[in-house]
């Protein structure tokens, strides 16, 4: 890789981990995290075997639905920068809409659902406050993955 292009992946890339690892420090001081980190430790370990198997799935049907949109609108070689930025723009982008899309099954399928209920009984965890946490997260992590993705296609750092 170039001068130019490791800048790119490396300068760039650093400022944006940079700030998703601080809305995480953030977000771990709320007291709706650490009650529903409580209430995750209390779910019987099949229901947290099936919603971690639901979210590897979605993620993955996620990220493979980017990876065609990616090739389809890439034009050209694919360059170092372009791998590094179509990598952590995707993710960024699938995680926190797989995120959510498993806690919709998890309150779709009712036996997934008593268990979640029974696990936050005596907490002040609920499916809308795992909810409010994710989507303040795809609030900071999909605007920044979006433009990852975008810089990955078009490629400036090429031009």
């Amino acid at each position: 890789m170039s001068l130019q292009e490791n800048l790119w992946s490396f300068g760039l890339v650093g400022l944006l981990l940079l700030a998703l690892l601080a809305f995480r420090r953030f977000r771990r001081g709320t007291d709706d995290y650490r009650e529903m980190r409580i209430a995750r430790q209390r779910l019987p370990s099949w229901a947290v075997a099936i919603e971690k198997l639901t979210l590897y799935v979605l993620l993955f049907a996620t990220l493979g639905i980017l990876f065609v949109a990616f090739t389809t609108s890439h034009q050209g070689p694919i360059s170092g920068a372009t791998t590094v930025y179509a990598a952590i723009g995707g993710f960024l982008i699938a995680f926190p809409v797989a995120a959510l899309a498993a806690n919709g099954v998890s309150w779709i399928v009712q036996p997934l659902r008593h268990a979640n209920h029974l696990a936050m009984q005596d907490v002040r965890a609920s499916f809308s406050s795992a909810n409010h946490g994710l989507l303040l997260f795809a609030a900071v992590s999909v605007p920044i993955g979006i433009g990852a993705f975008v810089l990955a296609i078009y490629e400036p750092w090429a031009r």
